[in-house]
């Protein structure tokens, strides 16, 4: 056959022992259609398919192409080529065997193509060869990517890659990558519509710079106000690590005004816990020890329930010891029904999972859980006499975030012996009543206009501050919200509770005024978890409320007539069926 003759086209698999120049068309339009199938990783400048093994294939026949037209080889008989064949194929199997393996199948084939091609008058390649070409190969399809994968390939890679790359003709827009890494691009029209015109261009790039600059302008201002937080930050940590902490008693007794202007502005978090410890105190005199045998009080009464029914024996002893150390200044305790509220230890475990539910450190599996339930369980045993309330998860948790589960314990005792929340755990209707009247009489003095039109609507301050006091607002506000009110709340004591209250309400007062009831008791249950921190806090510090006009209406004995007042609070009976359902004891 001469060399100018039409030769068949190659095999599928891309590879050919011998063809003339004439036949490179047609081998490479077979090969890339066989690989459209295998490969999708890259495409031809005609946007098809295209892989190593194709590209393997081209080489293997131009190489054969360019060698058979320089010397074309004569026919050799068929018993002469088989036995050539197979000889070289014995003799150089013990030495290339791996490297030709590794060429069959790093072009796709196997032994058949390989025995196919041995069989056309392919010559057996050593293993350098072998790699030489690969090598080729391997650079021949970087190339053919770099140039598949630029937009001016072709035109409708062009066009398909207008939208991300944002190029119009030959021109690219301009990208802005501002610092938080946002990136800004004026885009141009696809290639596929009409050019814009000039003016139209240049309009639109004006507007661009406009935007692009209030962008800027006010990334800008975000930066600085950041800048000026974390230096804030900074200068509050040094001040309380170097000059209060240190000096605690010091401070409380010289300079304390200056230590609760410093909380105002937010204790910081990694001395919060110790700042709690300090201002709240221990007057309860509650050391680890004490802790512990609580603990492991309630430990024994739990297995006591699981192994048998009924109700259980009260430990004299610990019963003693817990109101001896809570007595009030007359020296005496109310310990009624402690039998009765000692049991509820067993309701914790069901109140616990609850508590926080998107932080998920406190259900069970998490690693805040078995400390949660030790601290309440301690308390409930600690406390007959107030037994465990749905509420003091969220107290408790609090505590856990910024110290250790002993100090939490001490701090939490503490914490509901102030009259407040003893009152309100206890859930004494007197008490609970004589505040909420101290309440009602702040509100019409600070917010008169929000006062009456939540009296008009009926909505009692029972309705929402009950839950408010009882968790000292970490169920209601977002948990960064709630610490600043509880670093303020450590110091000051129960008439922030108040305070804070009224504040929150003025802050909300320009959506309430426009609300009638049913919105109205929705938002102040369900308080927004948006609340600009700054801005709370400025409408809680312009409540003028001190403890002593605090105090002085606390002690004023015609406030506990105040709630037969038509629409003053609620009955008695509608008030106690609210307050357990806010307390989860009803």
């Amino acid at each position: 056959m001469s060399s100018s003759s039409p030769r068949p086209p190659p095999p599928s698999n891309g590879l050919s022992s011998s063809g003339s120049t004439s036949s490179t068309s047609s081998t490479a339009s077979n090969s890339t259609t066989t690989t459209t199938t295998t490969s999708s990783s890259s495409t031809q400048a005609g946007g098809r398919p295209v892989s190593l093994t194709t590209l393997l294939g081209l080489f293997t026949h131009n190489n054969n192409a360019s060698n058979s037209s320089s010397a074309q080889p004569q026919p050799t008989p068929p018993h002469q080529h088989e036995h050539s064949t197979s000889s070289a194929n014995s003799v150089s199997s013990g030495s290339s065997d791996s490297a030709s393996n590794g060429a069959a199948a790093a072009t796709g084939h196997g032994d058949d193509n390989s025995a196919q091609g041995r069989s056309s008058g392919n010559a057996i390649l050593s293993p350098a060869s072998v790699q030489a070409k690969l090598g080729k190969v391997k650079r021949a399809f970087s190339t053919l990517v770099k140039r598949t994968d630029s937009p001016s390939t072709s035109p409708t890679g062009a066009a398909a890659a207008a939208g991300d790359t944002h190029t119009t003709g030959n021109s690219h827009s301009p990208v802005t990558i501002l610092p938080n890494g946002t990136q800004i691009t004026l885009a141009p029209r696809p290639g596929n519509l009409p050019v814009k015109d000039k003016a139209e261009e240049d309009r639109q790039r004006r507007q661009f710079e406009v935007i692009l600059d209030n962008v800027k302008r006010k990334e800008d201002q975000e930066n600085r106000r950041n800048e000026k937080k974390d230096k804030q930050v900074g200068d509050l940590i040094t001040r309380w690590t170097t000059e209060v902490l240190p000096n605690w008693k010091h401070q409380m007794r010289t300079s304390r005004k200056a230590v609760e202007e410093l909380v105002w502005h937010g204790i910081p978090p990694n001395v919060r816990g110790k700042v709690w410890l300090l201002a709240a105190g221990n007057d309860l005199h509650i050391t680890p020890d004490l802790y512990h045998i609580f603990l492991t009080h309630a430990r024994n009464k739990l297995r006591a329930t699981n192994d048998e029914e009924g109700g259980w024996e009260v430990n004299e002893d610990a019963t003693a010891a817990a109101a001896a150390a809570t007595a009030n200044g007359s020296g005496s305790a109310i310990l009624h029904n402690s039998l009765s509220r000692e049991q509820s230890v067993h309701l914790i475990s069901l109140d616990v999972s609850r508590t926080f539910p998107h932080l998920c450190i406190f259900q069970k599996g998490g690693p805040y859980y078995d400390s949660l339930r030790s601290v309440l369980e301690a308390y409930v045993c600690y406390r007959p006499d107030v037994g465990y309330v749905q509420g003091m998860s969220f107290l408790a948790s609090m505590l856990l975030l910024n110290v250790d589960v002993v100090d939490a314990f001490i701090c939490l005792a503490n914490l509901l012996n102030r009259p407040v929340h003893l009152g309100f755990y206890r859930m004494d209707t007197n008490v609970i009543y004589q505040y909420l009247n101290v309440y009602r009489v702040l509100l019409e003095e600070h917010l008169p206009q929000l006062a009456a039109h939540l009296n008009q609507l009926g909505l009692n301050p029972d309705m929402y501050l009950i839950d408010w006091i009882l968790t000292i607002y970490s169920k209601a506000l977002p948990l960064d919200l709630a610490s600043r009110v509880w670093d303020v709340y450590m110091m000051h004591g129960d008439h922030f509770l108040f305070r804070c209250a009224l504040g929150i309400l003025k802050f909300l007062s320009d959506q309430l005024l426009k609300m009638q009831f049913g919105d109205v008791a929705d938002l102040l249950i369900h308080l927004p978890q948006d609340m600009d921190v700054d801005l709370l806090f400025r409408d809680i510090m312009s409540i003028p409320l001190t403890k002593s006009r605090f105090d002085d209406l606390l002690s004023n004995d015609s406030l506990h007539e105040v709630f037969s007042a038509p629409g003053a609070l609620s009955t008695p009976n509608s008030f106690m069926a609210r307050s357990a359902s806010a307390l989860g004891t009803g």
